[in-house]
């Protein structure tokens, strides 16, 4: 294709089958503001694209998701499939679990949205409706406290 793909696949008794392939959007990563450097940090795996920042909204279940407003960083501990609805409307995505081959992940990156998975901790250690930002690329998340 002549630049960056994603590739969906999967492995049966008779070997891979591609499922499909699309185009990697990529843009230039946004740089973080150095006022962000001297706040308190966690360390992820990258699992979007790009920056973002937002109001922290630490999601505990499923049924908090109408608590997330646009704009919002959404905190949480499994980045599962229910969580595509609320893409949309998001800054960024943190996730305690999670792949950045997952679903959701993919998802993310094609809606340019930064998201960090498997940050230790981050449902207790980021306060519920702090600043945030998210760093997709560099797989960082930081909040003002």
């Amino acid at each position: 294709m002549g630049m960056p793909v994603e590739i969906e696949w999967a492995l049966d008794a008779n070997g891979f089958k591609l499922l499909q392939a699309r185009p990697m959007h990529m843009r230039p990563a946004q740089q973080a503001d150095n006022a962000w450097l001297h706040h308190p940090r966690l360390n992820g795996h990258p699992a979007g694209i790009g920056w973002g920042e937002g109001r922290a909204v630490v999601v505990n279940c499923e049924c908090e998701l109408e608590r997330v407003a646009p704009g919002d960083v959404l905190v949480t501990k499994v980045a599962g499939p229910a969580l595509a609805q609320i893409l949309p409307r998001v800054a960024g995505v943190v996730s305690e679990r999670g792949g950045s081959t997952s679903h959701l992940a993919s998802l993310a990156r094609e809606r340019g949205i930064p998201m960090v998975l498997g940050v230790h901790e981050a449902t207790q250690r980021i306060p519920d409706g702090a600043r945030m930002a998210v760093d997709g690329v560099a797989g960082v998340v930081r909040w003002m406290g």
